[in-house]
């Protein structure tokens, strides 16, 4: 853990995309070229808080269309009622964790902490996020608001912050 300390942010996918890499097994060197994205702009996140992805959660969502003869992915299951109003469908669901906040951060201000479960990011539940888009959202635009709920030993939280820029 002692490698971790001092630590503000995570560079490598910013600075690994900026290249194509050859590996040689044989020689056991690697060489590295500049591609078309090496003079592109550099994003890191902002907002001080690091993301992972923490299991799935089975999500009820209602559906008010006729699901007869569509095609189901084998992470949803489908009930319907005896009237056929209505459907429920059961969907597989990604559960994001906060996993470290940097120190004096606009996170760390405002006290979102280690181990908050992300419900919702600006608004948009957690569910229909990805991490790749999470990671967008921090490294968007310096003095963007975001507001977050988190769960938090069992009690729903909402903060608010802006990014901020640190380098």
């Amino acid at each position: 853990m002692d490698k971790l300390q001092g630590r503000n942010g995570s560079l490598g996918g910013e600075i690994l995309k900026r290249f194509n890499w050859i590996l040689n097994y044989e020689t056991k060197n690697f060489y590295f070229k500049k591609n078309k994205l090496f003079d592109e702009a550099f994003n890191y996140n902002m907002s001080g808080i690091e993301v992972q992805h923490n299991g799935s959660q089975w999500v009820k969502e209602t559906t008010y269309n006729n699901l007869q003869g569509k095609k189901i992915n084998v992470n949803e299951t489908v009930f319907e009622d005896f009237n056929r109003q209505y459907s429920f469908i059961y969907k597989l669901k990604p559960i994001f964790e906060i996993y470290a906040v940097r120190k004096d951060s606009p996170a760390e201000k405002v006290g979102l902490k280690i181990g908050d479960i992300i419900l919702s990011i600006n608004r948009k539940s957690s569910q229909h996020l990805s991490i790749q888009k999470i990671a967008e959202i921090f490294q968007s635009q310096e003095g963007k608001t975001i507001k977050i709920e988190v769960e938090r030993q069992g009690q729903n939280l909402k903060f608010e912050f802006q990014l901020e820029k640190i380098l």
